[in-house]
């Protein structure tokens, strides 16, 4: 404590606010300058000569100045998992054997658990999985396949957190996709296009019926069997029961003019990305293609789509008229849901039969 006999020195501004700071919640900031000006006549001594603190206070303020030396050692983050290079390592029990495909988001491996199944791990990528809505996104993909029992969905085993992967246990289906289908052939009979899509349109009415729209009905995301069986996957996207969100999602050459708007949706965009990929099928393109992403949305928006015959003429006029009929701008003038598009394509089906 500064001599009674010494003149006193008028406060400094800085020193000022720090006397009222320290009547009240005393700051980081405060104990860094009482650390530094401990010496006789520096801070604490001056605070309590201005009447700022009385002795105790100024003791108090002092022990916890000491504390305050005592710093937490904190170690260096690890650096986030490299999710290209885990073929032979473990995740959660899993052996991960080989990468089976990378999106925006994540990477799939095929895996084996300890007693033999195989399965298919999907990883969230780590720089995205630090934000909530990516990683709501991603598992709602569990909660969606969970709710829907249906042989045509890729199923869902479980999911959680593993040395800070976020990853979901799928069924291991070993095919290819309908993309990889057209590109091998251009493009496909009509028959074979409409067995699938009708595999597709019983998987969307099953999900339909539990509140669930997919809202990335594309071909990469169709897993093809055989020629009359598939498989609907990648519900990352999946839209649960009444919920909007305002985020644009879904792959922009199968998207429904109200998905590029942003508005609300339901699941007759389902309906329309089906249509899409169907005249993919049967075309070798999709309605609306182009190298700028927004020459794509206006064609979605505004153009009306080729019409089927116009690219294939043999294909018959019912056909035409159902992919047309998907791809209607308007909501409620496309098929009302699933099932009655699917009532369609096995009629449309049973005309090319005959």
């Amino acid at each position: 404590m500064a001599p009674k006999d010494k003149p006193a020195r008028a406060m400094s501004r800085h020193t000022r606010r720090l006397a009222i700071l320290a009547r009240g919640v005393v700051t980081p900031s405060v104990l860094d300058a009482c650390l530094r000006e401990r010496e006789p006549g520096g801070l604490l001594d001056r605070l309590v000569h201005e009447g700022a603190l009385d002795s105790r206070q100024a003791r108090d303020l002092e022990r916890r100045a000491d504390t305050s030396q005592r710093l937490p050692v904190f170690k260096p983050l690890p650096p986030l998992p490299n999710i290209d290079a885990l073929a032979g390592k473990e995740l959660a029990g899993i052996r991960l054997l080989h990468k089976l495909g990378q999106g925006g988001t994540g990477t799939v491996y095929a895996g084996r658990t300890k007693d033999g199944q195989k399965v298919a791990v999907k990883i969230l990528e780590p720089a995205l999985a630090h934000r909530g809505p990516t990683r709501r996104r991603f598992f709602s993909e569990a909660q969606a396949l969970i709710r829907i029992d249906d042989p045509r969905i890729v199923r869902v085993h479980w999911g959680g957190k593993d040395r800070n992967l976020y990853y979901l246990v799928l069924e291991y289906v070993s095919t290819e996709t309908l993309e990889d289908l057209v590109r091998a052939r251009a493009r496909l009979e009509p028959d074979v296009a409409l067995r699938l899509a009708c595999q597709v349109a019983l998987g969307l009415a099953a999900a339909h019926e539990e509140g669930i729209v997919h809202r990335d009905v594309k071909p990469r995301n169709i897993l093809v069997l055989d020629e009359s069986r598939a498989k609907l996957a990648d519900f990352g996207n999946a839209l649960v029961s009444e919920q909007t969100r305002r985020i644009v999602v879904g792959s922009v050459r199968f998207m429904a003019p109200e998905q590029c708007l942003d508005a609300r949706i339901d699941h007759r965009c389902d309906i329309y990305s089906l249509g899409a990929v169907l005249h993919y099928a049967l075309c070798g393109s999709p309605p609306f293609d182009g190298l700028k992403v927004m020459q794509i949305v206006q064609g979605h928006l505004s153009k009306p789509p080729p019409p089927l015959r116009s690219l294939r003429p043999e294909l018959p006029a019912q056909l035409e008229a159902l992919v047309l009929r998907c791809l209607a701008k308007e909501p409620q003038a496309r098929f009302a849901d699933a099932s009655q598009l699917l009532h369609a394509l096995t009629r449309t089906l049973g005309l090319l039969a005959g």
